[in-house]
């Protein structure tokens, strides 16, 4: 019972550090897109 909280709480933890990597190179794209659009 333990060990499945556990690993839940490991799969939550996880799943947030994926979204906010997501997010943070989704970040990165827009910038780099925006900044190739204004420099041609």
């Amino acid at each position: 019972r333990e060990m499945k909280s556990n690993l839940w709480s490991q799969r939550a933890i996880l799943s947030k550090i994926l979204f906010k990597l997501r997010q943070i190179s989704w970040r990165k794209n827009m910038s780099e897109n925006w900044f190739w659009c204004h420099l041609s």
